[in-house]
């Protein structure tokens, strides 16, 4: 369900109950068998006919659902529910419209005896996505050595190629320079150019300079293959992983427990006992939880597969099966390669059951340093101020967690002036410090901060600088200079919702009319049915008086009202009969009919019922719970009196009566079996 649609059925005016008796007559099974973490009733507004009591009748009991679970049954009256009274169905909306559907409650419940009862729920437990044991048939190490071994060689060229290159610009400066000179003024020359000056000093400066660089190669690179892998060891990450290739593609998994990557297979090595692929793609797979790569058989070395594309096709991604959690090359033709041998199985079996977190917050602004979110299951808006600087933030899929990170600051062009642009271009190139903190958007609270160095330009301009899992619970920087950093939450934050936990309300109103099923009863006897007819053109009040059963049976329907309703609706209608053989009658307040009326059906087996149509507060009898609702339908004047509360029908020959009066019914919808109206309406009777 769309967060938008979520919003239309929460509003005000469309918040009502679950019709009642039309989803019980059309009902699918299936719907019906599927287990839901919400309370799964269908409900409809009542109130005692002998009292003022009221409440939220129960017409139906969703089997699988809460309450279906908890032993509550149709025909139960909800008087409360977590310690708060329930008068009405907007009681229970508000209270339990916006419950969060895993939370403990408790429930008040009254029978038909009168006798209270009240039901507890626990909190459900938190359903996460189990890690299942990754099934490895071996594993490797990360290289670390590969960037030592090339400090080695650039080592070896220190020793060797730098003091050599020393000597020369100590001893041959001169003969260099105007060997560079003469070079400058001959190309010069050869461009039919006349600066032969300046050409001249570039020359002798750029062969002096081309001197030097050669003597500083084995200082520089062996530095540099000592910082990196230094600067990864000296991150706060939880994982550091090396050595990982990114000259192709890579891809993290759901989980965030596996990297997987692919990249073109080099034409050759150049170093210390590498080997040369043989297939034009190779793939490998790290533990980010282990940090160690994955031992394939017969592979091209000990850590990388070779994998053919297809039809010779070239690489377009790599990425993780949503349902196998198994990992795959795409090509540009459309087709993909799973990256495991069909013999070897590196990932467990994990079909249909990889983790779907729910999206629990959305975020809807970060203006100002601050970020707001609104909260999908109850769409509830809340801010978060983490009252720190941060360049860029990144959101895990379900919302539940931020990252803000920092990168090396960075001088502007047009306003710094060149010794501090200088400063901190030198100062960059060799620290590179980044920091990365991680917040619980639902509890604002701060998980933790990790610092590091080796600021990745590319990645952080491209929005790669951090993946995560869907959960939130692991984040990943792959660098490009071959590192990955791993940053585990998992202790920091509690497992994710995942499908089949709802974070949305317990209690669920998705429709703002019910139905109600007509019946018809056939006479008990000859007697009875000549009697009614007998009836026919007479006026109630004389009706009533003359045949004390009739007059019992109205009673006994009507209850408390029964007074109040004859002292009030003093101007009646001529009965007339009905096709079902019974008998109807209206009544009314005098010079105010308009305004409300009684709609009396007397059945054949002498079973009073009635319908009460009335304006507001016209007529002060037991009626709706809020007076003058807002923005009330045509639906909200109709008050269903019964002798039986529970189930709620009606007679069939009653609804045609009321539908007499356009202005009481206007045009509502019905078929031969049923007719739709408003939720809102109250049920007047006796518990069954």
């Amino acid at each position: 369900m769309s967060f938008a649609l979520f919003r239309f059925l929460t509003h005000s005016r469309v918040r009502a109950t679950i019709g009642f008796c039309l989803l019980a007559l059309f009902g699918l099974p299936a719907m019906a068998q599927a287990p839901c973490s919400e309370l799964g009733i269908h409900t409809i507004n009542w109130k005692s006919p002998d009292s003022n009591h009221t409440g939220v009748l129960i017409a139906q009991v969703r089997e699988g659902c809460v309450a279906a679970g908890l032993g509550i049954q149709p025909g139960e009256l909800i008087t409360g529910f977590n310690g708060k009274p329930v008068a009405s169905q907007y009681d229970l909306e508000r209270l339990g419209g916006e419950f969060p559907a895993g939370k403990a409650f408790s429930i008040t419940l009254q029978d038909g005896s009168g006798k209270p009862r009240t039901l507890k729920r626990d909190a459900l437990p938190i359903q996460s996505g189990a890690e299942l044991p990754a099934v490895v048939t071996g594993t490797v190490p990360g290289d670390w050595l590969s960037w030592f071994k090339w400090a080695g060689f650039f080592l070896l060229v220190t020793l060797f190629m730098t003091p050599v290159m020393w000597l020369i610009l100590r001893d041959h400066k001169t003969e260099i320079a105007i060997g560079g000179a003469a070079a400058g003024v001959y190309g010069e020359f050869q461009k039919g150019g006349r600066e032969y000056v300046g050409a001249g000093i570039n020359g002798a400066l750029t062969g002096l300079l081309g001197v030097l660089v050669f003597g500083l190669i084995g200082p520089v690179g062996m530095m540099y293959n000592i910082y990196q892998p230094l600067a990864a060891a000296k991150s706060e990450a939880d994982q550091k992983v090396c050595c990982v290739e990114v000259e192709g593609k890579y891809a993290v998994s759901q989980d965030g427990r596996w990297l997987a990557m692919v990249k073109p297979t080099p034409e050759h090595y150049f170093g210390l006992g590498d080997k040369i692929a043989r297939t034009p793609y190779v793939a490998a797979l790290v533990d980010l939880k282990s940090g160690r790569f994955v031992a394939w058989h017969n592979s091209t070395d000990k850590r990388w597969l070779g994998i053919e594309p297809s039809a010779n096709s070239s690489l377009r991604e790599v990425y993780f099966d949503s349902r196998s959690q198994r990992s795959y090359a795409s090509w540009a033709n459309g087709f993909s390669t799973r990256i495991e041998p069909e013999d070897q199985s590196i990932l467990p079996d994990q079909h249909n059951t990889a983790p779907t977190p729910e999206v629990r917050y959305r975020m809807t602004s970060d203006a100002d340093g601050k970020f707001a979110f609104s909260e999908s299951g109850t769409g509830k808006t809340f801010a978060l101020d983490p009252g720190q600087a941060h360049d860029k933030w990144w959101l895990s899929a379900d919302g539940r967690v931020l990252a803000l990170a920092t990168r090396p600051y960075q001088p502007d062009e047009q306003y710094d002036g060149w010794f501090k642009r200088a400063y901190y271009a030198v100062r960059n190139f060799i620290l590179d410090d980044w920091t990365v903190t991680f917040w619980d958007v639902g509890y604002q609270r701060k998980l933790a901060t990790y610092k590091g160095y080796g600021y990745d330009t590319a990645r952080w301009e491209d929005g790669r600088f951090l993946d995560a899992s869907l959960d939130g619970r692991r984040w990943l920087m792959v660098r490009g200079n071959g590192f990955a950093l791993a940053f585990d939450l998992t202790g920091k934050i509690g497992p994710a919702h995942v499908a089949g936990q709802q974070a949305g309300p317990l209690y669920h109103a998705q429709t703002d009319h019910s139905a109600i099923p007509f019946h018809n009863e056939a006479g008990t006897s000859t007697a009875i049915l000549e009697l009614l007819a007998s009836l026919v053109g007479r006026y109630p009040t004389e009706i009533l008086e003359a045949h004390p059963e009739i007059d019992t049976a109205l009673r006994a329907a009507l209850g408390q009202s029964y007074q109040p309703l004859m002292d009030m609706l003093t101007v009646g209608t001529p009965a007339e009969a009905t096709a079902d053989g019974g008998l109807t009658y209206t009544a009314c307040k005098a010079h105010a009919c308009p305004d409300g009326r009684l709609v009396v059906h007397i059945s054949p087996n002498l079973k009073a019922s009635a319908l009460l149509f009335h304006d507001d507060q016209e007529i002060g009898l037991p009626e709706a719970h809020r007076q003058g609702e807002v923005d009330p339908d045509e639906w909200s004047r109709l008050a269903f009196y019964a002798q039986p509360a529970y189930p709620p029908i009606m007679p069939r020959a009653l609804f045609d009566a009321a539908r007499n009066d356009p202005r009481a019914l206007g045009t509502p919808s019905f078929d031969e079996n049923h007719a739709v109206v408003s939720s809102r309406f109250w049920i007047v009777g006796r518990l069954p």
